[in-house]
């Protein structure tokens, strides 16, 4: 059963209301969540060295970048150093994105949304 349903069931006002309620996060499950934040974001698991080609074309509102190597990738910015900064925080974002999907760990205990 969903939280909201469950929710509604009890006559709560919200759905915080009831996980704040009936929900408790055990000292295992805290440390067991640590460690797979920790993997996730270690910077030893980021791409260093990949470098993706960027087209720059100048607009009215200043340039428009898109990456060769993903096509739906396009950032519209007034000065190309903040919009090539998107590009890659937007990568990096993919990146643990895909990253996420793949580990069976995290497929195993919740889906990504």
């Amino acid at each position: 059963m969903d939280h909201k349903t469950l929710s509604t069931i009890l006559g709560h006002s919200s759905v915080a209301f009831t996980l704040d309620r009936y929900t408790h996060v055990l000292d295992s499950q805290k440390h067991e969540e640590m460690s797979l934040m920790e993997e996730l974001f270690s910077m030893n698991n980021f791409p260093q060295h990949n470098s993706y080609p960027v087209i720059v074309t100048p607009s009215a509102n200043g340039f428009i970048l898109n990456t060769v190597d993903f096509e739906d990738l396009s950032v519209e910015a007034d000065n190309i150093q903040y919009g090539i900064s998107c590009i890659h925080s937007a990568i990096l974002l993919l990146w643990l994105l895909y990253k996420c999907r793949t580990s069976e760990d995290v497929i195993s205990r919740r889906p990504l949304l």
